[in-house]
């Protein structure tokens, strides 16, 4: 999306603001060898949905439309991953099986967000049937300014190379799973990574940084802290609420000071996330694999910047919902 503010530019652009989609392509993005002992053998798309991968503001009303490929997913990733990982006299083919590509904006009257999300794993043959995991990777890049939808494709890309970056130092776990060409296809067992904070009870506290809430470990400590909630002012906001965090108790003359400079903070039942100047609270649909398997709720799961314009006010739509199974690099 672009702001403009030249009035002579409108008319010409009249027929922009009604485009219906927005193709992007990425064969201009190139990727440097990943350093890895695999090279490209297959991509296997395991998305649930292949009809576009987000959407996108456009035109000078900013309205959303669907972002697409330009084409198929194999078309547009295979030669990304054949230049990061090409053949040599002693790599192994490796199968890419990719179970979400998406992107995302968010708008503000003076700045725009835009973000790209890919979840991948990579899987090793250990016979002409069998496939063992040796990787699961979710990664998300942001990038900010004044036009960020030429940045996705960039974004896209650069996602990918975080992926490839973690397959160059994993170590195979002991007990992965070992699956028939079937199973790949079908993307079972895959694309879950889980961290401490899927595991343990949450802890309460304050986190510095995104990091600190995938360990479960939050560290930023000024003595002890409460959460209070507030009803959100507007009708756009009409039965929502939000969190103020205080600490408390620091002296005499400050017995109790606002929490600044917080990524999110437990209470050690929920997580609030930090989004645009506010803690929302109104959790997620928790209807998601993450939740059903044990772990913590949605809105424990999924810290949402790159959902959250949504979350304050009103569930999500199923069509802006988020497809991330895992607590992914959003920060």
């Amino acid at each position: 999306m672009k702001l403009l503010y030249l009035p002579l530019l409108l008319l010409p652009l009249a027929g922009y603001s009604q485009s219906t989609k927005l193709e992007i392509s990425l064969a201009q993005q190139v990727l440097p060898a990943a350093g890895t002992a695999f090279h490209f053998d297959k991509l296997v798309d395991a998305r649930p949905d292949h009809s576009s991968i987000g959407s996108v503001h456009r035109g000078l009303d900013n309205h959303l439309v669907p972002a697409v490929l330009g084409g198929s997913l194999e078309t547009e990733l295979t030669p990304m991953l054949k230049q990061a990982l090409p053949a040599g006299p002693t790599t192994r083919p490796v199968v890419v099986r990719i179970y979400a590509l998406n992107v995302h904006e968010t708008i503000t009257a003076m700045s725009e967000t835009g973000s790209a999300e890919v979840e991948m794993d990579f899987l090793e043959a250990t016979s002409p049937d069998t496939y063992r995991l040796l990787l699961s990777t979710a990664e998300l890049v942001e990038g900010k300014g004044l036009d960020v939808t030429s940045k996705h494709p960039d974004n896209i890309r650069r996602a990918v190379q975080q992926s490839l970056q973690r397959l160059a130092t994993a170590v195979p776990p002991a007990t992965a799973p070992t699956l028939t060409w079937a199973q790949v296809l079908a993307g079972e067992e895959g694309a879950l990574p889980r961290f401490p904070v899927q595991t343990q009870p949450l802890q309460r506290g304050i986190y510095r940084s995104f990091e600190e809430f995938r360990q479960n470990a939050p560290t930023l400590t000024a003595g002890p802290f409460e959460l209070q909630r507030k009803t959100r002012k507007g009708a756009q906001w009409a039965g929502t609420e939000e969190v103020e965090a205080w600490y408390l108790h620091l002296s005499d003359d400050q017995p109790r000071r606002l929490v600044r400079g917080a990524w999110g903070l437990s209470d050690g039942e929920k997580v609030y996330i930090f989004y645009q100047g506010r803690y929302p609270c109104r959790p997620l649909p928790t209807t998601t694999a993450s939740s059903a398997s044990g772990s913590p709720t949605a809105a424990t799961c999924w810290p949402g910047p790159c959902w959250a314009a949504a979350w304050p006010a009103r569930p999500l739509p199923a069509a802006s919902a988020p497809t991330s199974r895992s607590c992914t690099s959003y920060a």
